[in-house]
């Protein structure tokens, strides 16, 4: 039984030349009075007029199936949005705008989770504090004096002022400018080695420290009141005594 292919696709008429094709052959290898030279003439016309066909099949599926070199570029330059729910990607994925999660907010995380961080180069990843990732280890040596004496601002950014105006939101936090000579390991740079932003979750780690070393200070402060009480009261005694 010969193939039927789908009607309106173009290949039903292509099938049906090449049956014709084939019951042309076959009288061509049972010649009888017919001249094979004119029959020949006939197959090789045939056979132009279904690659012909097949020629124009093809393009019109390409013209409705396929992109021009035009509308790849543009579709690189501007590709839209993204409809599948699930997006898969192995490999480095780089985005030269804005990427955005709404979304994001709404999923809670609560099991082995970590901050993301993004470097000067706009790389993502993690940062691991554990001790079988570093070396080198050393005492951090900061001006604690010089890190509590920080002026802290309210203010408002001026990308939000530009697009908000009187109603741009107000936020808090530090000069990254006067951070960087008192904590220069809490501060990060752009691509030209300016002083971008400050590290306020590393900022805990000298904050520990004033706080610890103020402690110090507080209970040894009260340790020698508490000495120099017991000898006041000790004196005060003794007067009454010889009195």
């Amino acid at each position: 039984m010969p193939y039927s292919p789908p009607p309106g696709n173009g290949f039903d008429q292509l099938i049906k030349r090449l049956e014709e094709v084939e019951q042309a052959l076959r009288t061509a290898l049972r010649p009888t009075g017919t001249s094979v030279g004119s029959l020949v003439k006939r197959i090789d016309q045939t056979l132009a007029d279904i690659v012909a066909q097949v020629n124009s099949i093809a393009t019109n599926w390409m013209a409705a199936n396929a992109y021009t070199r035009s509308q790849v570029d543009s579709k690189i330059a501007s590709p839209g949005d993204i409809t599948p729910g699930n997006v898969t990607a192995s490999g480095r994925v780089v985005s030269q705008g804005i990427i955005g999660s709404p979304g994001t907010k709404a999923n809670t995380v609560t099991v082995g989770y970590s901050a993301v961080y993004i470097d000067s180069a706009g790389n993502m990843g993690g940062n691991t504090s554990t001790r079988r990732s570093k070396t080198n280890i050393e005492p951090l040596d900061v001006d604690l004096d010089a890190l509590l004496a920080l002026g802290g601002y309210r203010f408002q950014r001026i990308l939000d002022v530009l697009e908000m105006g009187e109603a741009a939101p107000w936020q808090s936090g530090f000069m990254a400018e006067e951070v960087e000579p008192v904590a220069p390991l809490n501060v990060w740079h752009n691509e030209d080695g300016q002083v971008e932003g400050v590290r306020y979750e590393e900022l805990v780690v000298p904050l520990l420290l004033a706080v610890a070393r103020e402690r110090r200070e507080r209970l040894a402060a009260e340790e020698a009141l508490a000495e120099f009480q017991s000898e006041v009261l000790d004196r005060l005694k003794k007067l009454e005594e010889g009195a």
